[in-house]
């Protein structure tokens, strides 16, 4: 595993800090890996994202949750219940909800890496849409 890292050469500098290399970023994985389960299971269906997205509103309740992510009761119940295991969210008291601060930067980890591929994607095809305007134009010159 670590070999193959190391022979393809990953572009990883735009989420990368520099100081850090794969095989630190892979060691850390294998030293986190059940609680990172814990949180992939967290984040594994479209309510549960619902869910921690609502929270950055602020606490809610159990009722104001059911009313915005419109599931049944024992499905929010379900939820939560995967959600604080993975502690991305707290009971504050009873029935009020919030997001934590792990939760918080999880979602903006999230976020960040969606907003890098999209650019890094955006940056792949127009080189490769140059790429072509080159080869495009470099055969009308021979011909």
């Amino acid at each position: 595993m670590i070999k193959y890292l190391y022979t393809n050469k990953i572009k990883l500098t735009r989420i990368m800090p520099e100081d850090v290399s794969v095989l630190e970023l892979y060691e850390s994985l294998q030293r986190s890996f059940n609680e990172l389960m814990l949180v992939l299971k967290a984040f594994g269906t479209p309510n549960r994202l619902k869910i921690l997205i609502t929270l950055l509103e602020g606490p809610k309740t159990f009722q104001e949750l059911i009313e915005s992510v419109e599931i049944k009761r024992t499905a929010l119940s379900n939820h939560l219940s995967s959600l604080k295991e993975a502690t991305l969210i707290d009971k504050i008291h009873h029935g009020y909800y919030r997001i934590t601060q792990k939760g918080l930067e999880f979602l903006f980890a999230i976020d960040k890496a969606y907003k890098v591929s999209q650019t890094s994607a955006a940056i792949e095809k127009e080189s490769e849409q140059r790429k072509q305007l080159l080869d495009t134009f470099l055969r009308r010159r021979e011909d």
